[in-house]
């Protein structure tokens, strides 16, 4: 099996069937810093032969090994793409090991998909259920690795949540900050929306 990415900033972005849009809006499945990218600036998407990228008449253009492209150009692993101020990479792994599900339909990008989607699910209901007397100090250390686990797996995997599964993890490590007293948990906050989201503002 054949898996393709896109690589920036240390993480691996995994691009499936569909367009994967890379810009600033927040909606974009890959969502870039600089401010020479334009909110929707290019798109990515699977063909019969691999990957291509198309620009989105961008103000500034996008960049693929040093040259502006002005049509759909088909990418090949370790090219570089630059958007703005930032730069991807491509890369295309072959013949990847595929554990299969028990009808025997390989699908491990779906399966971690869920768990994913399935442990922030317990999470929030875990933090829904804590009685007003609890100790909100010691939950919030209670539940941070449950956090951390959810974005190791991300990267690991090369995976994002959904933008809006995404905004309920923020919230979520955004939450356990403010019950974490004198501002503990704020660098840790900070870095959670970075890994989440590159380019996202600092938590409140």
């Amino acid at each position: 099996m054949t898996l393709y990415w896109l690589k920036y900033k240390g993480t691996l972005f995994p691009i499936h069937q569909g367009d994967c849009l890379l810009g600033r809006s927040p909606e974009c499945p890959v969502v870039l810093a600089s401010e020479r990218v334009s909110r929707e600036h290019a798109v990515v998407r699977r063909i019969h032969s691999g990957l291509e990228i198309e620009d989105l008449a961008s103000r500034n253009g996008t960049w693929v090994n040093g040259a502006r492209i002005r049509y759909p150009t088909v990418l090949e692993p370790g090219d570089e793409i630059e958007l703005g101020e930032d730069l991807l990479e491509v890369v295309i792994q072959q013949n990847a090991r595929v554990p299969e599900t028990v009808s025997g339909v390989s699908s491990p990008v779906g399966q971690e998909t869920e768990r994913q989607r399935q442990a922030l699910e317990d999470v929030e209901k875990a933090l829904a259920r804590l009685d007003p007397a609890e100790d909100f100090r010691a939950a919030a250390h209670r539940f941070r690795p449950a956090v951390d686990q959810l974005i190791e797996r991300q990267s690991e995997w090369g995976l994002l949540l959904a933008p809006e599964e995404a905004r309920r993890l923020a919230k979520v490590a955004r939450t356990l900050a403010l019950w974490a007293d004198n501002g503990q948990f704020d660098r840790w906050v900070q870095g959670v929306l970075q890994r989440l989201t590159p380019g996202a503002p600092p938590a409140d």
